[in-house]
């Protein structure tokens, strides 16, 4: 019985303790479960927290990109428009004339525009914006751009667009006879021809209108624009229609000496020592100045001669006038509607008012804006240092050059790099300006062309004293910037430093 009893007890205790040990056993599962849930939890939070952290991040980013995309169409909008308003709250005889292209919804014929120039107003500007929106210009504004191609895209886009008339269209921009008086070969048909097959091809295309820009029109002859009338007029085809640019007197000339002096365009003789090598010496500012005011240029070399003669002499007349006067009068012979475009009259891109005020060509006018103000390109074609070749010519000319093989482009050459290594520029060296006098006279003369051009300007006192302020402003920034100095060789050559680096080349 006890023996039962103990057994008893002992069969209780160790179902206890099982019970227990099963207890136990459950109680630690339940509590790993529970961790493993929890961190399993916690990931599942983490994780949507990253996916919720990224699409906010990606919806900012969306909506920053979105807002600055809405804000440069705006700007360049309210651009446009401020560009609108100031034109149409002008004056009235502030305004230029506007060019209205013709579609064949109105029933009329197609219009042609000739920008001939003249040079320095900015044409080289115009001409490669215009290669950069050639496209836009033919889609969205029924233009054709033809003319001188001659920035980054030139060989491509003839290239392309040479192919059997295809977008953008090909004209024969280069065509010499529309660029150069003297070209025997513009006495016969041939090219002409070929000038009047490429119009023929845009005007069937159907909707589109033409504007040829080349600097090189300004020097065409009276024969080359009765032929270039009569291409056009073939078939009466089109409606014609020259826009001249205009730039202060004072602004121009200084502009114009460094063209026809640049040694790196096409002028051989400037590359060449003067004497007996048969090259030409670069005058000083001024006295290249007082030649042009007397009106005789005869004693420049024959190419700066006949050059200057061309722009400044109108048919018939011996009399010198503003390059925008002969050009205007010259093609007034031939076409009845030319208009003038005065580059002062409004501020901000060149190429943008000449888009938006003259052509009016309001898509490509918009996106010319919005170039100009991302870009910030000023000018793209600047003016060349004509003060190391004066230099380098009297050196030359007082001996000091002993090395007779030299040549003229490389002298030159090393004469900037010596000025650049001392930590100089061109504009560190001792100037010659021009004497009051000078000043007086130029100042005198830009304000007279400008009456020539518009007398309309000038018909009540206010408004003239308004145009002249406005001259004279500007050519006393001109002034102070140095635009009618050129080098004092003379003084420069006292210097025994330059003596000594000239007899040592």
């Amino acid at each position: 019985t006890n023996k039962q009893a103990m057994k008893q007890r002992s069969g209780t205790v160790s179902s206890t303790n099982d019970s227990r040990g099963s207890v136990s056993v459950s109680s630690t599962a339940n509590n790993h479960r529970d961790i493993i849930q929890q961190r399993t939890s916690s990931i599942k939070s983490a994780t949507t927290m990253k996916k919720k952290n990224h699409y906010q991040k990606s919806l900012v980013i969306l909506l920053l990109a979105s807002g600055l995309f809405a804000y440069t169409v705006f700007y360049a909008l309210t651009y446009h428009q401020s560009y609108t308003a100031g034109y149409n709250n002008s004056m009235q005889q502030d305004e230029p004339q506007t060019i209205r292209l013709n579609t064949r919804t109105q029933q009329k014929r197609p219009r042609f525009i000739l920008h001939p120039g003249p040079h320095k107003t900015g044409t080289t500007t115009i001409q490669c914006d215009l290669e950069d929106l050639m496209e836009d210009l033919v889609r969205y504004d029924s233009l054709v751009y033809s003319g001188k191609y001659q920035c980054q895209r030139r060989k491509a886009q003839l290239q392309y667009a040479k192919n059997k008339f295809q977008f953008p269209y090909y004209m024969p921009g280069n065509m010499v006879c529309l660029r150069d008086t003297f070209v025997k070969e513009c006495d016969n048909a041939r090219p002409w021809n070929e000038f009047t097959t490429a119009l023929g091809a845009i005007h069937d295309k159907g909707n589109l209108n033409v504007l040829h820009s080349d600097e090189g029109l300004s020097r065409i002859d009276a024969k080359g624009l009765r032929q270039l009338n009569r291409a056009l007029n073939n078939h009466d085809s089109w409606d014609v229609s020259v826009v001249i640019a205009y730039r202060w007197y004072f602004e121009w000339i200084a502009s114009f000496y460094n063209e026809i002096y640049e040694a790196a365009g096409h002028w051989p003789e400037l590359k060449k020592w003067p004497g007996r090598h048969g090259g030409v010496a670069i005058p000083a500012f001024g006295d290249f100045l007082d030649i042009v005011l007397r009106g005789d240029v005869s004693s420049l070399d024959s190419s700066r001669e006949q050059f200057i003669n061309t722009v400044h002499i109108v048919q018939g007349d011996n009399a010198f006038y503003h390059p925008s006067f002969v050009l205007r009068e010259k093609f007034r012979r031939h076409f009845a509607d030319v208009l003038i475009f005065d580059i002062h009259d409004f501020e901000g891109d060149l190429t943008a008012n000449f888009l938006c005020r003259v052509l009016n060509v309001k898509h490509t006018c918009a996106a010319q804006i919005t170039k100009s103000e991302m870009e910030q390109v000023k000018s793209r074609n600047l003016s060349v240092d004509l003060h190391y070749d004066i230099l380098v010519v009297a050196a030359y000319e007082a001996g000091y050059l002993l090395n007779q093989n030299l040549k003229r482009m490389d002298v030159v050459a090393k004469a900037k790099d010596r000025q650049e290594n001392l930590g100089f520029s061109a504009k560190d060296f001792p100037m010659k300006c021009l004497f009051p006098s000078q000043e007086e006279k130029l100042l005198k003369l830009s304000i007279k062309y400008e009456r020539d051009i518009f007398p309309e300007r000038f018909q009540n006192d206010h408004d003239a004293k308004k145009r002249e302020d406005a001259l004279k402003n500007g050519f006393a920034k001109s002034i102070a910037k140095n635009k009618f100095c050129s080098i004092d060789a003379t003084k420069v050559l006292n210097d025994e430093g330059w003596k000594l680096f000239f007899k040592a080349l």
